[in-house]
């Protein structure tokens, strides 16, 4: 499980970069993703070479994705009135909160099943 935490934390530190980038750096909000990636992939690096605390260092990293997925149900909504027809103000902003949102549901799903198995690499 911990190499989840850590490919969850590198796609996010990636999807920062290209939004921030991939907007002409022309707002810091688009790198909010790598202020979620950054201390997942320490955490879960940390939980696959400390495997006696691994499972609190995984507990830490499901919390960080469950925030991930909470903070961006708004650009979730907003993909769908996109994806209907409507607009929306900043859609590449939409767009990059839709896929830290979905990502982030579905790698709390995959972390949610494997709480006891944590220390596993």
């Amino acid at each position: 499980m911990v190499w989840v935490g850590i490919a969850y934390g590198s796609i996010l530190i990636l999807l920062g970069l290209g939004g921030w980038f991939g907007s002409g750096r022309a707002s810091l909000t688009a790198l909010i993703p790598c202020g979620f990636g950054l201390p997942v992939v320490v955490l879960a690096g940390l939980a696959a070479t400390q495997t006696e605390q691994a499972q609190g260092f995984m507990i830490v990293v499901l919390v960080i994705t469950a925030l991930g997925f909470l903070g961006n149900i708004r650009g979730l909504i907003k993909l769908k009135t996109m994806l209907s027809g409507g607009t929306v103000d900043r859609p590449q902003a939409v767009i990059a909160q839709s896929v830290m949102g979905i990502l982030s549901l579905v790698i709390l799903i995959i972390l949610g099943t494997g709480v006891g198995t944590f220390a596993r690499v």
